[in-house]
């Protein structure tokens, strides 16, 4: 699909020196840029999920131990 934004100047600029340097186009370096981001944000929201689902209450080790878990799960699966 195409679509048009708009950008700051210097922003597509960059944007164009860093497709250069890796040998993409402009379109597919924000497209995996825009990827990139959406995942975190997915993470993030889960990682809050797990918060609110283990309180502040919960021992800490085993709260970090499922996190850091769960990250490596999210690491290894193809979204």
């Amino acid at each position: 699909m195409k679509t048009s934004i708009a950008m700051d100047d210097e922003l597509v600029r960059q944007a164009d020196a860093a497709a250069r340097d890796q040998g993409v186009s402009r379109s597919h370096l924000i497209t995996l840029a825009l990827r990139e981001h959406l995942q975190r944000r997915r993470e993030a929201q889960l990682i809050d999920q797990l918060n609110r689902a283990y309180p502040a209450g919960e021992p800490q080790e085993s709260v970090a131990h499922f996190k850091a878990k769960f990250s490596q799960i999210l690491e290894e699966e193809n979204w």
